[in-house]
């Protein structure tokens, strides 16, 4: 937020935290302005401060006074999204769609929870729906995501479609591309996985999945060394989340007596 913008919102906090106990008693438009004021404050909490938790908590006075406004539905489900409370974030994508049935950034983002929740036919249903839509505007990551579904469903063949599809829309995107090496050492065909997970590798030098799935490939092919070296870079790449912390385990694995 700008300094001016601030101070336009320390102003108004004057007034509308000292009224926001009877705030269900305020005139219509009054309680309409005071929803979207709670709404810009919970915006700039959670986009440019990262406090989710003072954004929640203006997120849900903007609720209060207003709950039929599907950026504001949306805005909660993005907060609860961030706090990991899905089943939260799910309720509030679903009600912003419901006010606004071609709200596309909250059907995208309610198909990103279906797969995080394991729930992939849910995650088809809407991704099939939007990559349909020409106002889609991220087609490349839907057809990714849609991919994504199918290849847990164990649909190989329908996976590997839409991850080449994703890669074909945006080259430059890398998950897809490491998706389509993935399925190559699904099918057993190694060295159209090499050369997927190795394209990738150089176009996205900083991605650490892909190395993840080359060094399982060497081991396919009884090279633990370049196995070794691919994970122990996998690990460097990203030592605090749980790809990287898989790769150490297999490199420490392969160290073992």
């Amino acid at each position: 937020m700008s300094a001016l913008f601030r101070l336009l919102n320390d102003q108004l906090l004057l007034f509308i935290v000292g009224c926001c106990v009877a705030c269900s008693s305020l005139p219509k438009n009054d309680q309409l302005d005071a929803a979207k004021y709670h709404h810009r404050l919970a915006y700039g909490h959670f986009i440019e401060n990262r406090d989710s938790e003072a954004a929640l908590q203006e997120i849900l006075k903007s609720l209060k006074l207003n709950s039929k406004v599907p950026e504001v539905h949306m805005l909660t489900g993005l907060i609860y999204t961030g706090r990991r409370d899905l089943l939260k974030a799910l309720k509030h994508y679903r009600m912003a769609i419901e006010l606004k049935p071609d709200y596309y950034e909250a059907k995208n983002n309610l198909g990103t929870v279906y797969l995080s929740l394991s729930m992939w036919n849910k995650a088809i249903e809407v991704f099939t729906e939007l990559t349909a839509k020409d106002e889609y505007r991220t087609p490349a990551m839907g057809y990714n995501n849609l991919g994504w579904a199918y290849y847990n469903l164990g649909k190989i063949k329908r996976a590997q479609k839409n991850f080449i599809t994703s890669t074909q829309l945006n080259p430059r995107l890398c998950p897809p591309h490491n998706n389509v090496g993935m399925i190559y050492l699904k099918l057993n065909d190694l060295e159209r996985a090499i050369r997927s997970l190795k394209a990738v590798i150089e176009q996205c030098p900083q991605y650490a999945e892909p190395h993840l799935h080359l060094g399982r490939v060497y081991m396919q092919k009884s090279d633990q060394q370049s196995a070794f070296k691919a994970w122990e870079t996998c690990y460097k790449l990203s030592p605090n989340n749980d790809t990287g912390l898989r790769c150490r385990r297999l490199s420490a694995q392969l160290q073992s007596p």
